[in-house]
């Protein structure tokens, strides 16, 4: 079974959602896609200076297709964040 996220921006809950969040959020690894077309990809990048001294120092790499509000992906990465750090 395999976690997802769907996003409906428009109160149409009897519809398909707008976007689609799946793959690892523990592990900050996944898509977003918007009406089954690949939008974004999020991924975990660990620093070496967070490991050395004992914090976790998260960078997220966050791969765009062109014409995609920066804005609202980066507002569901920090909303996918604080949904796998409340559950951890």
């Amino acid at each position: 079974m395999k976690p997802s996220f769907h996003v409906f921006v428009v109160p149409n809950y009897d519809k398909e959602p707008e976007f689609t969040l799946e793959g690892n959020f523990f592990l900050l690894n996944y898509t977003i896609h918007y009406h089954d077309v690949l939008v974004a990809q999020v991924n975990k990048k660990l620093t070496v200076v967070g490991f050395l001294v004992g914090k976790d120092v998260i960078k997220y790499v966050v791969t765009l297709q062109p014409g995609v509000d920066q804005a609202f992906i980066a507002a569901l990465v920090v909303i996918v964040d604080q949904v796998a750090q409340d559950d951890i």
